[in-house]
Parts: structure tokens; sequence; C-alpha cells
């Protein structure tokens, strides 16, 4: 059984990727990765075509522990009929909206990733 953080991705339908940090090898972990959403001057919502805002575990077993800003990426599918990876460099850490900690079974990183 996963931490608290592990099974809120999974239920809000994380899937697997493989995060390449900048050094070291890529491995597999669950993230959710969805298109950013921004809203106009009208109160429409659109959808940035490239950027997308990613969960991923704040957890060295079933996560990342630490990520850099523009050297870190992720290999994901954005499609299922896709045949190939797309690779997401991660562009921003945002800031924390809860008071999770590495470790503690409910911390997560909230990214912002450019494809």
């Amino acid at each position: 059984m996963g931490s608290q953080a592990l099974e809120i991705l999974e239920a809000l339908g994380g899937e697997c990727v493989r995060y390449v940090p900048k050094y070291g090898g890529a491995r597999t972990i669950t993230a959710l990765v969805e298109p950013m959403r921004r809203i106009d001057d009208l109160g429409r919502q659109q959808f940035l075509t490239k950027t997308f805002d990613v969960w991923i575990v704040k957890d060295e077993c079933e996560g990342v522990l630490e990520i850099a800003e523009n050297a870190d990426a992720l290999a994901v599918k954005l499609r299922p009929s896709d045949p190939d990876e797309t690779l997401l460099k991660i562009t921003k850490i945002l800031p924390e909206r809860d008071i999770g900690v590495p470790g503690d079974g409910v911390g997560m990183w909230h990214l912002e990733a450019v494809a």
C-alpha cells in the first residue's frame, strides 16, 4: 500500500511516466499530468497548448525528493495513441498548497512543465 499522496494521484488518474533528472538515470514514477488552463478576460477557460500542470509525490521511494528547475524532465505519452513519448521540461516549481513534508505521506510537488 502506498502513501496517501500516491493514493490521491492514482485516484485522480495519475499514470506511470519516466522521470529524467539532469544527472543520473531515468526511473518510472506515478504523476498526474494535465494541460494547464487559463481563464481569459471574458471568463472563458482555455488550455495552453504546450504547458502542463504536473503533480508528483514528494518522496524518494514513491516519487522524487529533489527537482532541478529547467534541467529535469518527464517523458510521457500525451495521448494513449501516441507512438512515442513527449519530453516535458520542468520549468517551474509552484508554491506548495499544503504543509506536507518529504516522507509524511501527504506531500506533493506541483510543477509546471513545457513540451
